[in-house]
């Protein structure tokens, strides 16, 4: 990911791109740790996951529904030589 955001910079703005991505994965592994600890203090181990496992499931498909009508192409607008035919 890091190379690809890379390909489309300049020298000054891939410093600038560096640093936030860093910053965001930062910001987003704390989130995740402050939450797995406090869930752990509240919970045992096996209600932690349960727990974990269904925020992250409705993180995910609320992702997938935001980008579902954001990204990608609609079906007619491929090119007939994008298109694989068997």
């Amino acid at each position: 990911m890091t190379r690809y955001l890379s390909n489309f910079s300049n020298p000054q703005v891939l410093p600038k791109i560096y640093s936030i991505n860093a910053i965001s994965r930062n910001v987003f592994r704390m989130i995740i740790g402050f939450l797995g600890s406090y869930l752990l203090a509240i919970n045992n181990t096996a209600h932690s996951m349960i727990v974990t496992g269904i925020i992250f499931i409705i993180i995910v498909i609320a992702l997938i529904s935001y980008m579902k009508t954001r990204t990608g192409l609609k079906p007619e607008e491929y090119k007939k030589e994008d298109i694989l035919q068997f």
